[in-house]
């Protein structure tokens, strides 16, 4: 009888918790198949995890009006993707009259705003050729704040305190403004003594990164919606990356251009991304690169996507992105020009 009274109480409690916190699981589990050459290593076809993870998130409301929001993600694969909270493990307080503040690992903002220029499915992303391995996309302990909206306009603001890997600290701020028809991004970051690897990676680059110098870029971009289904952005990065190369620091532009259409159940894109000529302070060149894709999503369900897309890198020089590597995905290890064709599924929840 003890052990009944017990049981009960016990799912009293659960039940009466469920009740005061709003708790969600989610997930995506996503994978393709690529065939495409390697830079000059010759065709192959590899298969590879898209980003599947597990996460939860929740709210619990303050009887003033503010409350409690938290999330834990978790790469669903073996290894460092696999530990547990290693994409979101985050804390904070969200008030609509002061807005949000909250501290832990998470994407940074900085990478947010690209991801969202970005729509494409697989690992051959637009993102990862704009990034030029230059600013760092996830935060390991950050104090992340986000305004209230203020007429369409909201302001962020983080600091990454964690000290280790390639960089001491991170600060980013960023605005965006949001309309019907159009929205607003601007953005910029400072990273002290980072490491640039896709730098490193250049053929010709004859120094390291400066133990003493910073990386700093900005961000500037919109997108125009002409219709509920329809956008067309255009993202502009600046960067500049302290060296010790005797030619001095290292500056270069990137945009990304990008069109997506909702027809149906189908989901057709495009994009481009173009890398500017890298020009050190004294003197040298490193070449222009870019990166075309097409591709679609077809909708079989509400929660199932088949996709297929194909890409074409002109890499004229050693610019550190977009080539295969086993069945680890697309890193800059190899020159040349690519192309890769993705076919794959993705189901979330």
């Amino acid at each position: 009888m003890k052990t009944v009274q017990i049981t009960l109480a016990l799912a009293a409690m659960s039940l009466t918790g469920a009740a005061m916190a709003d708790v969600t699981l989610y997930g995506i589990i996503t994978g393709d198949v690529d065939t495409g050459n390697n830079g000059k290593q010759g065709t192959s076809v590899i298969y590879q995890d898209v980003g599947t993870r597990i996460g939860f998130k929740g709210t619990d409301k303050w009887d003033g009006g503010a409350k409690t929001i938290w999330e834990v993600e978790s790469g669903a694969l073996t290894g460092s993707s696999g530990q547990w909270g290693s994409r979101e493990a985050w804390i904070g307080v969200q008030d609509d009259t002061w807005g949000t503040l909250r501290s832990g690992r998470g994407k940074s903002r900085y990478d947010l705003i690209v991801e969202e220029f970005d729509t494409f499915e697989s690992n051959v992303t637009m993102a990862s050729t704009f990034d030029d391995a230059t600013y760092v996309t996830r935060n390991t302990g950050a104090v992340m704040y986000t305004s209230p909206s203020l007429g369409g306009l909201t302001l962020d603001g983080e600091y990454n305190f964690v000290s280790g890997g390639n960089h001491d600290y991170t600060a980013i701020g960023a605005a965006h403004f949001k309309q019907s028809a159009f929205q607003l991004y601007g953005a910029y970051i400072l990273q002290s003594h980072k490491v640039r690897t896709g730098l490193a990676d250049v053929t010709d680059f004859t120094g390291t990164t400066s133990a003493d110098g910073d990386l700093q870029a900005y961000m500037l971009g919109g997108q125009w919606y002409p219709t509920d289904s329809a956008f067309v952005g255009l993202l502009y990065q600046h960067a500049t990356q302290d060296t010790t190369d005797p030619r001095g620091a290292f500056k270069r532009d990137s945009t990304m251009l990008m069109a997506q259409y909702n027809v149906g159940v189908w989901t057709p894109r495009a994009g481009w991304v173009h890398q500017f000529e890298g020009k050190f302070d004294n003197g040298g060149k490193i070449k222009t690169a870019d990166q075309f894709e097409i591709g679609t999503d077809y909708n079989l369900s509400k929660h199932s996507i088949l996709y297929a897309e194909a890409a074409y890198i002109n890499n004229n020089d050693q610019n550190g992105f977009v080539t295969t590597s086993g069945t680890t995905g697309w890193t800059p290890t190899q020159p040349g020009n690519g192309k890769v064709l993705s076919i794959g599924l993705l189901a979330f929840f």
